[in-house]
């Protein structure tokens, strides 16, 4: 799980020196991703940043509803696309893990593909894999697509991954989906969403602080979970934080929840 920080952690404590390396390595990323001109470099810069991310990474990919709600287009992030293809592949919304995924939005876990019989496992049945977790990609509290990851062991994968998985999904789905709307021209869906697929601007000689950073994630954390801090599908369940903590960090960093819930407002 992701901890930014935790009031109940005792100092020194291993557990909260490697949640503390998460959280550094999440910040990193959506300052690669920031960086990221286009949507080859950014699936580059995931499958670099997503082996320190994800426990499991035989299959790592990005999926996104088409227009017609019957298929998702799919991004491969792990393995490499040696080249990246002039068509997506597809995969059918009717009898898959995803597609059940990005219909009723709740995340999925099948320890043991060979065991779902009712359902298909797509291009990652080619791969080999026997177990998934799959978690929604919303924007603006909609959902456009599916994170899903991999692993060629039986129970590799368990629901013990899943609030790690939601927090590296609202950095890295949401980032390629606001760069592929960028490339093809299609109405963009708000500053949040957009904000980790532009190019990071120095202000001044000034590049982006780590806290502005921070507050830039936070926010995105926020209109994730549609503006709620606490409770099951809150915003400090999925950072591991108290509810006063992430509130107090709010006030630091000056997030309001009112311009969070509007995703036509920028976030400074």
């Amino acid at each position: 799980m992701l901890r930014a920080t935790n009031l109940r952690t005792a100092p020194g404590d291993p557990t909260d020196r490697a949640a503390r390396d998460r959280t550094e390595r999440l910040l990193r990323l959506q300052s690669r991703l920031a960086a990221s001109p286009d949507v080859r470099a950014l699936l580059a810069a995931l499958a670099e940043d997503l082996r320190h991310l994800v426990p499991a990474r035989d299959r790592v990919s990005l999926a996104f509803v088409e227009p017609d709600a019957q298929s998702l287009r799919i991004y491969r992030v792990l393995p490499v696309w040696t080249d990246m293809p002039a068509e997506l592949p597809r995969v059918r919304m009717e009898g898959t893990v995803v597609g059940d995924v990005a219909r009723d939005g709740q995340p999925r876990v099948v320890a043991d593909v060979r065991a779902s019989d009712n359902l298909r496992f797509g291009h990652a049945s080619h791969d080999g894999i026997r177990s998934t977790a799959s978690v929604p990609v919303l924007v603006a509290g909609r959902v456009v697509g599916v994170m899903n990851v991999g692993s060629r062991a039986i129970g590799a994968c368990h629901a013990g991954m899943i609030d790690g998985l939601r927090a590296v999904a609202v950095i890295a789905g949401q980032a390629v989906y606001a760069a592929e709307r960028a490339l093809n021209g299609t109405d963009q869906v708000g500053p949040v969403a957009l904000a980790a697929a532009a190019p990071s601007e120095p202000v001044g000689d000034e590049w982006p602080t780590r806290d502005e950073h921070e507050r830039r994630y936070l926010a995105r954390v926020l209109q994730h979970t549609q503006c709620r801090v606490e409770g099951r599908n809150g915003a400090a369940r999925l950072l591991d934080l108290e509810p006063s903590t992430l509130r107090s960090r709010m006030k630091r960093l000056g997030i309001d929840l009112h311009d969070a819930r509007n995703p036509r407002k920028d976030l400074p």
